[in-house]
């Protein structure tokens, strides 16, 4: 995997003001936050190494000692390790396995997660899924490219979004972030260059690594994109892809507006650069629906959608899709075959059920 070192001038202007000189935390625990949220938030990519103790105090002006005090609290949470010779890397802890298992109160919500458990409707959906699942058994089971039943739903889905699509435009995937890996498998190869928003989703940033890929960041302003910034970023570094997150996004919440959308959208079809529009968060609206698919705004736009009826309807799914051109469609499939042969069937049955339904689960 690739890595890149944070120089010590860099980490503090990225840290800003993290120090609160009336707070009564401990400086060193301050400190160890602070570098939590530019971890978590993606701003502090995995495997980026630190600067030394001693380099990162003399530019903070404060003590080795409280250097070492967070960079030792952030090691034992287990967003550092340690190598020998090769100073503090960046890293995400395991989710302790019996820490979920502990949530068993129906009522209870647990603000680390950004899901919530199955509601009723998901016991339907698979009592309906099995009911007609004996109409395709006579089949191998095996369709890498998903169900031709839940293809169509999902290109007719677009369709009414304002995004024509026929359903060999469609390809199912295991869930969002597995259909990126696949992208990124077929569209990129080591050291190839990803543009990303800062701050990002760092389970993008974790799946760009894992391709053995460089993330190359735009900043967010206080609102909205800087599609200035975008341009300017594509035009220096040639990247593979972009991946961007229109619809909510993870961290900010903020939604691109149909403005931005066709700038955004013009940028890429002039420079013939592959945008992964990841819509997972996009039925997450309150007082109004998000605008058109970002591959709406330009025909010429080379632009994957990513979509997931993970935040929709239940994670446990784990049912996310592609919409690309047809021709891309096929060369993913290809691109499957050593990864896997396929999504489950009675998922994709139970899907098929909850699109079906939709008008009255979701907003």
């Amino acid at each position: 995997m690739l890595s890149r070192r944070f120089g010590a001038q860099s980490l503090v202007r990225l840290l800003g003001h993290w120090q609160e000189s009336t707070s009564r935390t401990p400086i060193w625990r301050q400190l160890a936050e602070a570098l939590r949220l530019l971890i978590l938030d993606g701003r502090l990519a995995l495997e980026t190494r630190l600067p030394g103790e001693r380099e990162l105090a003399a530019a903070l002006n404060i003590s080795r000692t409280t250097v070492a005090s967070a960079l030792g609290q952030l090691r034992e949470e287990g967003y550092l390790y340690s190598r020998q010779g090769s100073g503090s890397r960046i890293a995400l802890p395991e989710r302790p396995v019996e820490a979920a298992a502990k949530q068993t109160d129906p009522l209870s919500v647990n603000l680390a997660v950004a899901a919530l458990s199955a509601g009723p409707e998901i016991h339907q959906a698979y009592s309906q899924a099995l009911k007609i699942m004996p109409e395709h058994l006579s089949n191998t089971g095996y369709d890498q490219q998903g169900l031709p039943l839940l293809r169509e739903a999902i290109a007719r889905r677009y369709s009414e979004r304002g995004l024509p699509t026929r359903s060999d435009e469609v390809m199912i995937v295991n869930g969002a972030l597995s259909g990126f890996a696949l992208v990124l498998r077929l569209f990129t190869g080591p050291g190839d260059r990803v543009v990303v928003d800062a701050p990002t989703y760092p389970m993008a940033l974790s799946a760009i690594q894992g391709a053995s890929c460089r993330p190359v960041s735009v900043a967010l302003p206080q609102q909205g994109w800087d599609c200035d910034g975008l341009a300017a970023t594509i035009a220096q570094t040639a990247p593979r892809l972009a991946w961007l997150m229109p619809d909510f996004h993870n961290p900010t919440g903020r939604c691109m507006d149909s403005a931005t959308r066709q700038r955004v959208a013009d940028i890429a079809a002039q420079t013939r650069t592959t945008l992964v529009a990841d819509e997972t968060m996009v039925d997450l609206w309150y007082d109004a629906p998000p605008p058109p698919p970002l591959a709406a705004f330009n025909p010429d736009a080379p632009v994957i959608t990513i979509g997931s009826a993970g935040k929709s309807f239940w994670g446990g799914l784990r049912i996310g899709w592609i919409r690309a051109s047809s021709r891309t469609i096929a060369s993913l499939v290809q691109a499957r075959d050593s990864l896997d042969l396929g999504s489950p069937l009675l998922e994709q049955l139970a899907c098929c059920w909850l699109l079906e339904n939709e008008h009255r689960l979701l907003p």
